[in-house]
């Protein structure tokens, strides 16, 4: 049938594949190619013989295999997708056929499917895959959306404001997998907000928010197994679970984002009960809570089973009698996490503010009331990865304090939230792995003037070049370029370069240090690194005695002339040359409209032709400079070409590096 979704996703896929292996999450479900017919949608409109092929045709003609109006009907169909150009709303007049044979539905990125109070999907396909395709407004039995009890793959799908007695978009008894698909504003009564599961589950690289459920707000799994990898959970409410309810299931969550959910009985975010096991690694759960009477587990419930929790971080959780960040009913191992900030309302006596109920094993955790120097402030922010995440700062206690065995072993596999390596011989606590190496400069700086720059009233323009490296896992991030004119006192010339180059200005006749220092994502700063030379540059202007010109010259005055003046000559063949002992030299000239070209020779062996022609003018610029390792005597001629149409050439000054 369709192609898996790691086809259609490439080297990222590959990539996130690969990453889910290391956190314990299974391959997704993959399906055959499709070599079947494909019928095209060619209408928005529904329920009407109007010879064109609508949606709910289309699906009627896949079941039946008789044509419907325009939709041909065929045994070998196995794609339903929609004419190229047709963008739109379809809304239903019924529910749809329900879905029997192997089929993909490809929206394309450009379909919404409004149920208007009616099912949209039902499913006992063996294999249905549905990819870019926005529903909404359903209403059902089980769900709003789909109710399946075959196999299902949903990539790209996006659910809003559906509602069911179940679940408000998915509900489903066989495989299901959820690939890049989002959640938003669903409702369900006891199963939960977005999908109620009792078959294997597998949701990877999605996002619900908004949901409420009269179980969970986000996902009910029943037996079976459910797996949730690099996925956010934000703003979604439930009674049993903000987010995530487990029955008797085999659970893994990783590298996932729990955020401002709420379980009003307790569960925050997640809720696990009955005979199962849940395993949550390198996730963070954020400001979750459990509110209502009674309620415990401001982020997690663990009311009985087995569950893991190895390098997660959970901070401002709430709950109202007990354990405002975790309450553990069941066996709980703990290893490696921050569990801190997070408060109860109405404490009964021994009531566990961080953390309730006894651990099987307590390994290199944080569990303290304040994140004052141990979290960033900020919060949940973007520092990479699919998921956001809270940084540690420099110096929190965190840094290089986890157990190296756990960091190292699955489901961590010394990988932290983002998907960035961990320092496997001192990790650190939490979902976040900060990177404490500075990074180095590893070529130059070195500098010459810089061509295409103007003069300006603070020097001659000298370009700075560098490379760079970090063993770390934030990468380069910015440079602070400083000036010296003694040696000893530093100033600020470039405060944060992004690239690996940078313009400073020297004055003529000083003498001008340079130095590099780079910083990497985490703020780390490396060993500033000065240029080996200093730049000595010595503006010469066109009026110096020692500029020797032949054939005729004229003088221009202008205030945008360096020194006020120019000299000029639209004569073939005339030349201006100027010798002197240095290791580099630059010309300064005016390029604009009806400027002519130039030849540069060195030494008298030809080395540039440069054209001055501009749609503007551009005065004092850098039009050709180069440098040499050491001192050398040096002849710069510069020889008028005579261009036709355009012969004028403006000579501004020569610049001498010592």
């Amino acid at each position: 049938m369709s192609k898996p979704y790691l086809c259609r996703t490439g080297a990222l896929a590959v990539t996130a594949l690969l990453l889910a292996a290391s956190l314990g999450a299974p391959a997704p479900v993959a399906v055959a190619a499709s070599t079947g017919a494909v019928i095209t949608v060619t209408t928005l409109a529904t329920a009407a013989v109007d010879g064109a092929c609508s949606f709910d045709e289309a699906l009627a003609a896949v079941a039946t295999q008789a044509t419907a109006d325009a939709c041909a009907g065929d045994p070998s169909i196995t794609t339903v997708d929609f004419a190229p150009g047709l963008t739109g709303q379809i809304t239903l007049a019924s529910d749809l056929t329900p879905i029997t044979r192997p089929l993909l539905i490809d929206g394309g990125g450009r379909i919404t499917v409004d149920g208007a109070g009616h099912q949209v999907l039902t499913s006992s396909s063996p294999d249905l895959e549905i990819d870019n395709l926005t529903i909404t407004g359903g209403s059902g039995a089980h769900a709003g959306g789909l109710a399946s009890t075959g196999t299902s793959t949903l990539q790209g799908v996006t659910f809003v404001d559906n509602a069911g007695a179940d679940a408000g978009a998915v509900w489903s008894t066989g495989p299901l997998t959820v690939v890049s698909s989002h959640f938003t504003g669903n409702a369900g009564g006891s199963g939960a907000g977005a999908i109620a599961s009792t078959g294997t589950l597998n949701v990877q690289g999605s996002t619900f928010s908004g949901n409420t459920g009269g179980g969970s707000g986000a996902i009910a799994q029943t037996g079976s197994s459910l797996v949730a990898y690099r996925t956010t959970f934000s703003g979604n409410s439930g009674t049993t679970a903000g987010a995530v309810r487990t029955v008797a299931a085999t659970t893994t969550l990783a590298a996932d984002l729990f955020t401002t959910n709420s379980g009003s009985s307790g569960g925050g975010a997640v809720h696990a009960s009955g005979a199962g096991t849940v395993t949550i690694s390198s996730s963070t759960f954020a400001a979750n809570q459990a509110l209502t009477a009674n309620a415990v587990g401001g982020s997690i419930w663990n009311e009985s089973g087995s569950m893991d929790l190895f390098n997660a971080t959970i901070t401002g959780g709430s709950a109202d009698k007990n354990g405002g960040g975790v309450f553990n009913g069941g066996t709980l191992h703990l290893g490696n996490t921050i569990v801190a900030g997070n408060a109860v309302v109405h404490p009964g006596a021994g009531a566990g503010i961080q953390v309730a109920g006894t651990l099987a094993t307590d390994t290199a955790n944080i569990v303290v009331a304040s994140t004052t120097g141990l979290l960033d402030p900020a919060g949940p922010a973007d520092h990479g990865g699919p998921t956001k995440t809270i940084a540690l700062p420099h110096g929190s206690p965190a840094i290089d304090a986890a157990d190296t065995s756990v960091c190292g072993s699955p489901p961590v596999d010394n990988v932290d939230q983002r998907g960035l390596a961990r320092d496997p011989g001192k990790c650190d606590v939490g979902a976040y792995e900060r990177d404490n190496a500075p990074p180095s400069i590893t070529v130059g700086p070195t500098t010459r003037p810089r061509a295409g720059a103007s003069l300006t009233a603070a020097g001659i323009p000298i370009l700075v070049t560098w490379a760079a490296t970090d063993t770390g896992n934030s990468g380069l991030h910015h440079y602070r370029v400083e000036t010296t004119a003694d040696g000893t006192t530093w100033t600020t010339a470039v405060a944060s370069a992004t690239g690996l180059s940078a313009t400073v200005y020297a004055a003529s006749g000083s003498t001008t240090g340079v130095r590099v220092t780079p910083y990497d994502g985490e703020g780390n700063e490396g060993t500033p690194v000065a240029a080996t030379a200093a730049v000595k540059p010595a503006l010469m202007q066109q009026t110096y005695s020692g500029i020797t010109y032949l054939k005729t010259w004229k003088t221009s005055t202008n205030t945008s002339f360096s020194g006020g003046t120019a000299r000029w000559s639209a004569m073939a063949g005339a030349s201006a040359r100027i010798t002197f002992t240095g290791r580099g030299a630059a010309v300064i000239m005016t390029r604009g409209p009806a400027r002519g070209i130039v030849t540069i020779f060195v030494n008298g062996t030809k080395t540039a032709v440069v054209d001055l022609s501009a749609a503007a003018y551009q005065h004092r610029v850098v039009v050709w400079q180069k440098q040499w390792l050491t001192t050398r005597n040096l002849s710069i001629k510069l020889i008028v070409a005579g261009t036709a149409g355009r012969p004028r050439v403006d000579l501004d000054a020569f610049v001498e590096l010592k």
